[in-house]
């Protein structure tokens, strides 16, 4: 006679088993947005698949929600838990903080359940910036550091965390639409807004050779335009 039985993996996750949870949120000053909510969602998927075709049978999400200020991951194994939130933190920057709660006992031993949180940085990618005169766009995280490349020269330099909080933010790559330049000297360029017809004022590329009725790709700003190409 057969007897079918449920391996541990499924027992677990029938059971709603987890080990840890890794928290994703905005900050005080901008909420995630939801590509960055579905990207952690990709993120999340990806690990927890490679996990378990590499042998770790915890390897599972036992749940994922969108909650107010970000979202939640909810997971069979510490050490995913851990691994999960190590990714998300290198591909956004901002900080990690990881505590632990006793939550019983099993065969002798102690049980933990680990909340991993990541808060999300103040800037994102593609933002620009005003640092020292300059503009710069937000190009990745290395630690505490924001990684910045001026618009200008293309030269890269970095924002401390408390430099991160202060700098203006003018916008941000994804805002970019086409417009027109209507006239165009060795630094500055003016341009003509698609929408509005009125023109603004630009600082020129160093090596962008544009001329009077060019398309450009531009971020409109409170002051004018950053042109990107």
């Amino acid at each position: 006679r057969i007897k079918l039985v449920a391996c541990d993996r499924c027992s677990r996750m029938a059971g709603k088993y987890f080990e840890s949870t890794v928290q994703v949120r905005g900050n005080k000053t901008r909420d995630m947005t939801q590509n960055e909510i579905d990207l952690c969602k990709s993120i999340a998927r990806s690990m927890a698949d490679a996990g378990y075709r590499g042998g770790d049978q915890l390897s599972f999400i036992q749940n994922m929600k969108e909650v107010k200020g970000g979202l939640d991951i909810i997971l069979g194994s510490t050490q995913l838990g851990r691994h999960m939130a190590r990714a998300i933190y290198e591909r956004f920057g901002g900080k990690f903080l990881e505590t632990c709660k006793l939550v019983g006992k099993k065969n002798n031993r102690d049980v933990f359940r680990s909340t991993l949180l990541i808060r999300f940085p103040r800037l994102k990618k593609g933002d620009f910036v005003t640092f020292r005169g300059s503009i710069f766009e937000v190009t990745g995280y290395d630690a505490k550091m924001t990684s910045i490349t001026s618009l200008r020269e293309g030269r890269k330099s970095s924002l401390s965390e408390e430099n991160a909080e202060i700098v203006a933010i003018l916008g941000n790559r994804a805002d970019a639409i086409k417009a027109t330049v209507v006239a165009a000297d060795a630094d500055v360029l003016e341009i003509l807004d698609p929408e509005t017809f009125k023109t603004g004022l630009a600082p020129r590329p160093k090596d962008l050779t544009v001329g009077s009725g060019a398309e450009v790709t531009v971020v409109r700003t409170v002051d004018g335009f950053i042109v990107l190409e």
